[in-house]
């Protein structure tokens, strides 16, 4: 499953980079399940996802805690990190067909990236969990 970046996370990320930034933090990123195919757009926005955010009485957004520091992967030297798997369960009462993942920073203004999932829509029985580990990779064209 790849990750999409749109231009509100790529400022955000570069900012975080060069210290330019008013406490953005991987460590408080919100992830969220949607609930409807969606074909990304760079000019994604943090309602875009929002519109088909899975009802999140049931579905909360769950804060991504616990990240390693980043490492180098060998083969293709890429730099990635991961934090803790985040899991819902689905009480919902009734079996729900997910997309994909969103996230957001903190304060839950910028749409940071999102991501659909490979075999999508993965459908979740009541009383079964899904369940996503956060890694972020940053790829080099070099």
């Amino acid at each position: 499953m790849n990750q999409q970046i749109p231009k509100s996370g790529r400022l955000a990320f570069c900012n975080q980079l060069i210290g330019n930034s008013s406490g953005f933090n991987l460590n408080g990123a919100n992830y969220y399940l949607y609930v409807s195919s969606h074909t990304y757009s760079i000019s994604d926005t943090l309602a875009t996802y929002t519109a088909i955010e899975a009802n999140p009485t049931y579905f909360p957004g769950k804060t991504a805690t616990g990240w390693v520091p980043a490492t180098i992967e060998v083969t293709e030297n890429d730099g990635y990190s991961y934090a803790n798997s985040v899991t819902w369960v689905n009480t919902s009462g009734s079996s729900v067909s997910f997309y994909g993942f969103f996230v957001s920073e903190s304060t839950n203004t910028t749409l940071l990236m999102a991501g659909a999932f490979d075999s999508a829509p993965i459908v979740v029985p009541n009383g079964s969990s899904i369940t996503i580990v956060p890694t972020f990779y940053f790829t080099s064209i070099y």
